[in-house]
């Protein structure tokens, strides 16, 4: 029995220690192909890297949305009261706000809700000695916990969660490509080592080794490239993110390690140790029947570059686009201010500030507007003498507005002081109301509601855009004294007191932009000493509108560099592969006098057609995606096919200079010493 134990015991010591003698041969050994193979290691190091960057960093975006609410402790059981209002005449809408007793009542009828709290957020001129300035704040019960403005829109999430896998399955198909690409100067080494008694899972362990060895590499230098990126990233999303070496973050690299490894490595690892030693060492064929696989990961990864070159160039069209288009007024050199004064005080503030201006040979027009382009507008509705609820957009403004902003009349006229009438009782229309009341002669004509006090259509102006350019105009009514209106209205949803000129327009001459605006600082506190000088040009508020297009153009176009980077990586291995293959071939060809040009043309014309056949892929996916993205917005850019040539020959283009190098390096091979080759 003692004897019996003693053999056991030094059986399992003899195990261990083969067993680490094994794992040292193991790493010894592929520490050393690394070594010897040092461009291989850094194109697939480099690679990956690149692909748990991008994963790294959007995943800490990810983690950033997904804390939202996070801190409550009882989240679960904390809810947003929402209400919606479905009238048979128009289309369902909801809404946050709601009565300021709906709280006390929720509490008395549910027994259920332990306790209902409200919040108000406002935006005020708060004074404090001799300084003012606008502060943002919250009305609210006591009790109320902290933290309920944020929102996130997990959409984005899952978008970038998506570009960060395609990124990753890149840089893996990548890793694949290349070893299976460099399968034939190891094929010896698996022969050598099937003789000598090396088994299939052995081989499999050895090749999955190499594959972690890499993914540690891997992620050692993609950590390096996200310090090296966040700054950018953060500016590109508008966010603060930092990198932080918490659990959760090392469990998520240690994953993703694990992941790349036994993705990337799985493939590579089954098919080398697949070969059979006999036909390993009778020099048989050893990479048939790995071409069309390695040939279709390529051409994927070129399908998607080409497909993501559409999509920047779509994006980048449309934001160009939606920038210069005629938005029916004049945006460039507008200074927008801010008039927070009260409601006996906001005309006559803006008409001493006009009085103050108007000599001076740097202001060409002010105007006083209830709201400002960009920005909410108050939106009215009422019913109609047939029945049916009509709802329009209106603006409070002055005399000057139309002047001031270059809006275009194209039937009546304008505002004016010498009818004393206009004032209470001219409104003017843009062309959608008069279409969506069916006027065929709009000038003189009322609104068809009972409850309106007399008035009339003086004038119509041409269609302008003053919502962002994804909606379609819809139908405006600009009035001198909104008491015309809201009289006879039914429903009102506004940011900005209709009653008040919130907001004045000066446009300015393009020359010393900078000391005109210092010039209208100046006597913005001579005016207004107790009011903050807040202002904003025009055609910046315009372009804000589409800042989630830039963010996202951008995001877009560094994951086709990447993709495009990545995929080269993979095309320089399929290189590897083909002439490593037709290595006899071309010493062949080359003594039966085929000159070095035609050994590269015939090399760089098979992967041409690889380029070619993945745009015929890569088209149709990305015209049926980008135009789906297209139809968010009213007015849009055509989807034409120059888009789809330039990504056909920006890919083309870096494919062949890819391949052009080992193309000439094998056409200019000694022919004797490639007859030799294996």
């Amino acid at each position: 029995m003692d004897a019996d134990i003693q053999i056991h015991s030094r059986l399992s010591e003899i195990y261990t220690t083969w067993t680490f003698i094994m794992l040292k041969n193991f790493l010894k050994i592929a520490f050393r192909i690394l070594r010897k193979n040092h461009v291989y290691s850094f194109i697939n190091v480099f690679g990956l890297a690149l692909g748990i960057a991008s994963c790294i960093l959007i995943y800490l975006y990810v983690q950033n949305e997904l804390s939202y609410d996070k801190f409550h402790h009882n989240r679960e059981s904390l809810y947003r009261v929402y209400i919606t209002e479905d009238p048979p005449e128009r289309d369902a809408f909801s809404y946050v706000e709601a009565p300021w007793n709906l709280a006390e009542a929720l509490e008395t009828s549910f027994p259920e809700i332990k306790r209902a709290v409200r919040l108000v957020i406002r935006s005020d001129v708060i004074r404090y000695e001799d300084k003012s300035y606008t502060q943002r704040y919250h009305l609210v019960d006591p009790d109320l916990p902290s933290g309920f403005e944020g929102t996130s829109d997990p959409l984005y999430s899952y978008i970038l969660m998506v570009i960060a896998i395609l990124i990753l399955g890149v840089a893996c198909v990548n890793f694949m490509t290349l070893s299976v690409g460099r399968a034939a100067t190891r094929t010896r080494e698996v022969g050598v080592r099937k003789v000598l008694g090396a088994l299939k899972s052995q081989l499999i362990v050895q090749f999955l080794g190499e594959a972690a060895l890499m993914s540690v590499s891997a992620l050692f230098v993609g950590v390096l490239l996200v310090h090296l990126f966040l700054p950018s990233f953060n500016a590109m999303i508008k966010k603060d993110l930092f990198f932080s070496y918490n659990f959760w973050t090392f469990a998520f690299m240690l994953a993703l390690m694990l992941f790349v490894a036994g993705i990337a490595g799985s493939y590579p690892a089954i098919f080398l140790s697949r070969f059979q030693a006999v036909e390993i060492m009778s020099n048989k064929p050893r990479a048939a029947g790995v071409n069309l696989l390695v040939r279709g990961l390529v051409l994927g990864q070129f399908a998607l570059s080409i497909g993501l070159i559409v999509c920047t160039l779509t994006m980048q069209d449309q934001l160009r686009f939606l920038i210069n288009k005629d938005l029916g007024f004049d945006k460039n050199h507008v200074v927008v201010i801010e008039n927070h004064s009260a409601q006996d005080q906001s005309r006559l503030l803006v008409e001493r500030f006009r009085n103050s201006v108007k000599t001076r040979k740097e202001v060409l027009g002010v105007s006083g507007t209830s709201a400002a382009f960009a920005r909410d507008w108050t939106v009215m509705g009422f019913r109609s003498d047939d029945g049916s609820f009509k709802q329009f957009y209106q603006l409070t403004a002055d005399y000057d507005y139309l002047d001031t902003l270059k809006i275009e009349i194209l039937d009546g006229r304008n505002f004016s002081k010498e009818f004393r009438t206009d004032e209470s009782k001219a409104i003017i229309v843009n062309e959608t109301l008069v279409d969506y009341m069916n006027w065929d002669f709009p000038i003189g004509k009322s609104l068809p509601g009972k409850r309106f006090p007399p008035h009339r259509v003086i004038g119509v102006v041409r269609d302008f855009n003053f919502e962002s350019l994804h909606n379609a105009v819809a139908p405006v009514i600009i009035v001198l004294d909104p008491t015309t209106l809201l009289r006879g209205i039914n429903d009102i949803s506004t940011s900005y007191s209709p009653r008040l000129l919130n907001f004045i327009n000066v446009r300015i001459r393009p020359e010393n932009i900078q000391s005109t605006v210092v010039m209208l600082k100046n006597t913005w506190k001579n005016i207004a000493p107790g009011h903050p000088f807040l202002f904003s040009f025009l055609d910046q508020d315009v372009q804000q509108q589409y800042q989630e297009i830039q963010r996202w153009g951008a995001i877009v176009r560094y994951a086709s560099v990447f993709t495009i980077l990545i995929a080269c990586l993979g095309l320089f291995g399929l290189v590897t592969l083909t002439v490593a293959n037709r290595t006899k071939e071309i010493g062949i060809r080359k003594i039966l006098g085929s000159s070095v040009s035609s050994v590269v043309f015939m090399l760089t014309f098979e992967f041409g057609k690889l380029v070619i056949l993945a745009n015929i892929i890569a088209w149709p996916i990305a015209f049926f995606i980008m135009r789906k993205w297209l139809q968010d917005f009213a007015f849009r850019t055509s989807l034409s096919l120059d888009k789809f040539l330039i990504s056909a020959v920006v890919a083309l283009t870096i494919a062949l200079a890819t391949v052009s190098y080992y193309s000439v390096k094998a056409a200019l091979s000694d022919p004797v010493k490639t007859i030799k080759y294996e």
